[in-house]
Order: C-alpha cells, then structure tokens, then sequence
C-alpha cells in the first residue's frame, strides 16, 4: 500500500483529528448553552465565515479520521485481500458520499 499513510503517519494524523474533533465539540457544546433563541439568528450564526470554516474543517477532519480508523480495522481483520479491497471501496463511497452531502448542507446554508 505504497503512497498512503503508513505507521507514523496514519497514527499522528489520528491524533491531530481527535484533538481538533473533540476541541470542535467542546465550542458547539458552549455555543449550545447560549443557544440563539430563532432561527434567523441560527442561521446569522452557523452562516459566519468562521463557523463555516470550522464545520467544514470538523467534517474533513471526521472523514479522514473515519477513513484511517476504519482502514486500520479492516488490515487488521479481513485477511482476504478481495474482501478487504471490496471493503475499501464501499468504506470510500459512503465518505465520500457522506462528504458530498455535508458539501451540498453547507453550500444551501450560505443561499439567500
């Protein structure tokens, strides 16, 4: 598997999504306890080019470290490679398609 994350690689990029994941859910859950009471201000909020960046940051982040967690698990318990291959490409269309979707969420927020 020669041009991927190995080692290294794939365990310090884990722990920078987990630090960067777990910081993001420590805001939303502040921003949450002093909730807009509207949804006009909701949207002013989530709207903001800040909040923006950080959701589409969070969602990046969540993906690739889906992606590495689960790569990790199948190398470790499917031993058939067909299996374990089939089992990447059906891994990589669901985040991919997961990753469309939140790009599709995001994009609709920012409309008039």
């Amino acid at each position: 598997m020669k041009g991927g994350l190995q080692g290294l690689q794939a365990w310090v990029v884990q722990r920078v999504t987990a630090v960067y994941l777990a910081l993001f859910v420590l805001v939303a859950l502040g921003v949450l306890l002093g909730a807009p009471a509207d949804a006009a201000a909701w949207r002013a909020l989530v709207t903001h080019p800040f909040a923006l960046l950080a959701l589409a940051l969070f969602y990046l982040a969540l993906l690739w470290h889906a992606w590495i967690g689960v790569r990790d698990v199948f190398v470790d318990y499917l031993h058939v490679l067909w299996i374990r291959l089939a089992a990447y490409v059906l891994l990589a269309a669901f985040l991919i398609g997961c990753g469309l979707w939140v790009a599709r969420v995001l994009l609709i927020a920012t409309l008039p």
